[in-house]
């Protein structure tokens, strides 16, 4: 699945990262998507358009410091909408456009979900994968102007670029790209680094210690400091100050003596705790843990991947609103629970081969497992 050393990832034998069996495969996805799904505004991204567009005027007039009508959204959000406000769209113009945005990072995942997969257990390891991607609250997202999805997108391509061996600089702008996502994600980004090449070694059969993928992590390390100066900048240009001084508000941290039962509410909270929108994340994981119960480096990776799931919420339960179910909560975590699960199906168990031995690669009957699952996500959602 991983072989090579640079960016073979994205070919195939025909030379193209879709091919006919891609194409079949998501037309169910694709009909029902278009019978389910309406471009989302969100009324965040309204105000996130209304800031690009000062901080535009700001730069073009010369005013490169402390400007408070530009406002808190991540630095990565800016960078999206800036474009659109440069050609001089609307307001709900630039608001559609992100959200469509968001729909083609949807589908690109889950292709290389399906891809990964697919290379690594045949037919039924791509459809295993789309199964436990596709059967979480991503859907959700798929069609937002929130910029979650991209998050997600990016977050899975770096596990997925430091298993592979991917172009150094590759990993170098996964990371920029990730660590200015939201100011907080640096630490994150640096955990992902490492259980990723712990990953690596796993399946190279050298020890999780092993320092021969140390040319990624240090690519990986200086894309993460140049994320971190540029949201320093970013912030400066906005407050005058290296952080992002809307969002340190005591009014939106938690008190301390709430935090353990916000911790909880994200996890079973019936408003979007993770066990609620995203069982099939936590199953994989217990099927993984079971699976490899006799192979200590795979139970090291797996123990891992669930510390950082158990981190990331734990650093949400001290915001204010951490069990708001289209708010915040899950959604915020999300971008993060996309590389959790690539590193947690890239452990090799022969998941595939024991979860859907009596499929084989009949994809007829493959098919209709999959629509059943989405079509109940749908319905659950919406």
């Amino acid at each position: 699945m991983f072989a090579g050393s640079d960016m073979s990832f994205f070919k195939t034998k025909s030379h193209y990262l879709i091919n006919i069996a891609d194409i079949v495969v998501y037309v169910p996805l694709v009909v029902v998507l278009m019978m389910t799904f309406n471009l989302r505004q969100e009324g965040d991204t309204v105000a996130l358009a209304n800031g690009t567009a000062n901080a535009l005027a700001c730069l073009g007039a010369g005013k490169i410091f402390y400007d408070l009508n530009v406002v808190h959204f991540s630095l990565f959000q800016y960078l999206f909408a800036a474009p659109f406000i440069i050609a001089g769209l609307d307001t709900k113009t630039v608001v559609q456009a992100l959200a469509g945005i968001s729909f083609v990072w949807f589908a690109l995942t889950a292709i290389v979900f399906w891809r990964t997969g697919k290379r690594d257990a045949g037919v039924q390891g791509g459809h295993l994968n789309r199964l436990f991607l596709l059967t979480g609250y991503l859907l959700y997202y798929a069609n937002s102007s929130f910029n979650e999805m991209a998050a997600f997108a990016l977050f899975s391509l770096l596990a997925y670029s430091v298993i592979a061996h991917c172009r150094t600089l590759l990993i170098f702008l996964l990371c920029l790209a990730c660590t200015i996502t939201k100011e907080f994600a640096s630490p994150f980004v640096l955990l992902i680094l490492v259980f990723s090449g712990a990953v690596c070694n796993m399946r190279e059969s050298r020890d999780l210690s092993d320092l021969r993928g140390f040319s990624s992590f240090i690519s990986g390390l200086m894309g993460v400091g140049a994320g971190t100066g540029t949201n320093v900048l970013c912030n400066y240009f906005r407050f005058g100050s290296p952080l992002n001084a809307p969002l340190l508000d005591p009014m939106l941290s938690a008190p301390w003596n709430a935090f353990t039962a916000y911790f909880f509410y994200l996890f079973y909270s019936p408003a979007g705790g993770l066990f609620w929108v995203w069982p099939s994340l936590l199953l994989l994981l217990f099927m993984q843990l079971w699976l490899n119960r006799n192979d200590c480096k795979k139970l090291v990776v797996i123990f891992s991947v669930s510390f950082f799931i158990v981190l990331v919420n734990a650093g949400f339960a001290r915001w204010y609103s951490s069990f708001g179910w289209y708010a915040w909560g899950p959604r915020l975590t999300l971008p993060y629970l996309g590389a959790a699960l690539m590193l947690v199906l890239s452990v090799p168990s022969h998941l595939a081969c024991r979860i859907l031995p009596c499929v084989g690669n009949r994809p007829a009957l493959l098919q209709l497992m999959f629509i059943g699952c989405f079509f109940c996500q749908c319905f659950r959602m919406f």
